[in-house]
């Protein structure tokens, strides 16, 4: 969501967009919680592989608070 869009003071605009990020986000958050479970599930020795993916999820996630946030 660019900050040039809303420079005009449309609320209107910033509310729907807000609300869109919202429905992406929980559309999608469903399946974050799976691919933790599943990372729950591999063997001790997948460790670092399993780390390195959940530092993406994370990635992931905060990429959609950082948009609700502009």
């Amino acid at each position: 969501m660019s900050r040039h869009l809303l420079s005009g003071g449309n609320n209107t605009l910033h509310s729907e967009q807000i609300r869109a990020e919202i429905q992406r986000f929980e559309s999608v958050h469903p399946c974050i919680y799976q691919i933790y479970d599943l990372l729950n599930l591999l063997p001790d020795g997948c460790h670092a592989i399993s780390e390195q993916i959940r530092e993406q999820i994370v990635s992931v996630e905060g990429m959609f608070s950082i948009l609700l946030l502009e």
